[in-house]
């Protein structure tokens, strides 16, 4: 659970005014937050996968990424 509240943490810092939604363009800063530097093609596919339609990405969202790069990666 320490890492769910680091991730939420994460996650608020890089939210417009703290509102619970990231944009598309932030997604890479809060990850480099949480300890994955991405190439462009993976933060590609990333966006792609976990984005909404109006280019935004809720808390959930964020997780599940988080969750499968830590499985993709072995971290």
């Amino acid at each position: 659970m320490c890492s769910l509240k680091y991730w939420q943490t994460a996650f608020k810092n890089h939210t417009k005014e703290k509102t619970g939604i990231l944009r598309a363009e932030r997604l890479r800063d809060a990850l480099l937050e949480v300890g994955y530097q991405l190439n462009t093609e993976v933060l590609s596919v990333l966006t792609l996968r976990y984005m909404r339609k109006d280019g935004t990405l809720r808390f959930g969202d964020f997780v599940s990424s988080v969750l499968h790069l830590s499985i993709a990666f072995n971290i």
